[in-house]
């Protein structure tokens, strides 16, 4: 990832009413200027004076050279250095009115050039479509431009300063040509050769500018081997069958202790029980046997 820290020049463009453009005569106004501080703020960026662009590389885009896209915008405070957290000054937005804006804007160009400019985004690594990633950039950042402030939009149509926003990135994009800056100072993709940040940062810095170029990979100290417990298992318990043989009932052992009768002897009264039920079934109220069909067969 690529990122570049630009005085905001391009954003007063954005403030285009009517009422604006009579109270900016200055055009050469800039962001975090000593005169910034006390003019309106429709008309240069107030308090945040600085934005902070982010490009990123994507080798699988673009065939084998790979391609850099849009990754993020950050906007800065002029005295503290820290991205702004507060107060918003445009309206927020969903991605699905964030994309109906900007497709239906004359700025983007139509349909092909709503689509060329989804193209110069880079690939979300969350699965995001481009829609959800504007939304995310426009909350992030571009609530926070002064200059797309409601009451710097009197006249304008409902949204419009969404479009605006993105085609601000998309110019800013296209005029850091990180690829060909790269290439003329001979550093291209490669698998096998490694380039020193020195040669990185000359080969990208112009018009006093110095990119930041964050570490690609973080290495993390070796996270030490956890040390667990020996787990002592518990000694088996002997398997008996006393569980089982108290649920064991010999009719003929108890007929033999009760009244000294022969083994098994119970059992048979139990049958005997049985038997004399299914006979007074069979018979009929009035006491006779009942006919079944089957029997008359």
């Amino acid at each position: 990832m690529l990122a570049l820290p630009l005085s905001l020049l391009l954003i007063p463009a954005l403030a285009s009413s009517a009422a604006a453009a009579e109270g900016c005569p200055d055009p050469s106004l800039t962001s975090c200027s000593s005169s910034a501080s006390s003019a309106d703020a429709c008309c240069v960026l107030n308090p945040g004076g600085l934005v902070l662009f982010s490009q990123r590389f994507e080798p699988d885009v673009g065939g084998d050279m790979g391609s850099w896209g849009i990754d993020t915008l950050e906007v800065i405070d002029c005295k503290t250095n820290e991205p702004l957290a507060k107060p918003y000054y445009a309206k927020a937005y969903s991605h699905e009115e964030i994309g109906s804006f900007c497709l239906r804007d004359p700025l983007f160009g139509g349909e092909q050039g709503f689509e060329r400019a989804e193209a110069d985004w880079a690939q979300s690594e969350v699965g995001e479509g481009v829609e959800e990633l504007w939304e995310r950039s426009w909350s992030s950042a571009g609530r926070y431009v002064s200059t797309l402030a409601p009451e710097c939009m009197i006249g304008k149509p409902r949204g419009v300063e969404v479009p605006m926003y993105f085609l601000a990135l998309q110019r800013l994009h296209h005029s850091l040509p990180t690829a060909k800056l790269l290439a003329d100072a001979d550093i291209t993709p490669s698998a096998d050769t490694t380039y020193s940040l020195s040669e990185l940062v000359a080969a990208l810095a112009f018009n006093d500018h110095k990119p930041m170029i964050p570490p690609s990979t973080t290495v993390h100290a070796p996270t030490p081997t956890p040390k667990w417990d020996p787990l002592h298992r518990p000694q088996p318990r002997p398997i008996t069958l006393s569980h089982d043989e108290s649920r064991l009932y010999d009719y003929g052992a108890q007929d033999d202790v009760a009244g000294g009768r022969h083994a098994g002897k119970g059992s048979v009264k139990k049958l005997g029980f049985f038997k004399q039920a299914d006979e007074e079934r069979e018979k009929g109220d009035d006491g006779s046997d009942k006919q079944y069909v089957r029997d008359e067969l």
